[in-house]
């Protein structure tokens, strides 16, 4: 039987190709993880979803209503309430990809797979100053 995962957020940054997309998505599922959501609906999100559905039959897909572009088929809509095991982001926009982890902080043992954008904090100085 597969591990089970955490009851913890599990936030995880990739350069953003599908095929680090893809090995994230196999670690997860081998956790036990089977629902995905995946925003929002860009070409690489579609790609993802069609490279990855073929590897893991009990995995669904999840796109929400208010996401701009067009889901990939076989993917259905969250409903309001409904949970996911992880979230996958494929936002290129550093500021709107910022704005939609904060609306991860009330998740508590999804894992958040995103990319890293400009905004990464290891892309970011740190100044110290000391007295």
């Amino acid at each position: 039987m597969a591990p089970r995962f955490g009851d913890e957020l599990e936030l995880i940054f990739l350069n953003p190709c599908t095929e680090n997309y893809l090995e994230e998505f196999s670690r997860l599922a081998a956790q036990g993880r089977t629902r995905f959501l995946v925003r929002p609906w860009t070409a690489p999100a579609r790609e993802f979803v069609q490279q990855a559905s073929p590897l893991n039959d009990r995995c669904r897909f999840y796109g929400l209503p208010e996401d701009p572009g067009r889901p990939a088929s076989g993917v259905s809509l969250l409903e309001k309430g409904e949970a996911v095991d992880a979230v996958f982001f494929f936002e290129p926009d550093p500021a709107r990809l910022s704005s939609a982890l904060m609306d991860c902080l009330d998740r508590e043992r999804e894992a958040v797979v995103a990319p890293v954008t400009s905004r990464y904090f290891k892309k970011k100085p740190l100044f110290l100053i000391s007295i």
